[in-house]
C-alpha cells in the first residue's frame, strides 16, 4: 500500500502549520520539558540503579574471592551476598558488621 502525503496539514487531526518563529520557541520548549521529565525520572530512578550496581558489584566480588580461594560450592558465595544485601545502605552496613560480628563470635 503506498501512502503519499501532500504539503496540506491534515484538518481532521487539528494540527495548524507551524510558522517560522513559533516552530523555534514550541521546539525549544518541547526540549525543556524532554528535559524535564528525563530529569525527574533520572532522580526517581537513581537509588534503584545505585542498588543494582552495588549488588552487582558485592556478587562479583564475593565470586571472586570464592573462586580465588577455590572453594567447593563457591556460587553459595553470590547467592550470600546476593541475599543479604539490602536496598538502603546502611541496613546493608549494619547486618554485614552483625554477621561479621556472629562469625568472630562463633569462631571464637
Amino acid at each position: 500500500m503506498l501512502i503519499v502525503f501532500d504539503r496540506r496539514w491534515p484538518e481532521w487531526l487539528g494540527i495548524a502549520p507551524p510558522r517560522a518563529a513559533s516552530a523555534y520557541a514550541s521546539s525549544r520548549s518541547a526540549g525543556r520539558q524532554v528535559a524535564t521529565v528525563l530529569s525527574r525520572w533520572f532522580r526517581a530512578a537513581l537509588p534503584a540503579l545505585l542498588y543494582g550496581i552495588r549488588l552487582w558489584a558485592a556478587v562479583c566480588l564475593a565470586l571472586f574471592v570464592a573462586f580465588w580461594l577455590e572453594l567447593d560450592n563457591p556460587y553459595w558465595a553470590g547467592a550470600t551476598a546476593a541475599a543479604v544485601c539490602q536496598p538502603v545502605l546502611g541496613a546493608s552496613v549494619r547486618k554485614g558488621w552483625f554477621r561479621l560480628a556472629g562469625t568472630l563470635i562463633v569462631a571464637a
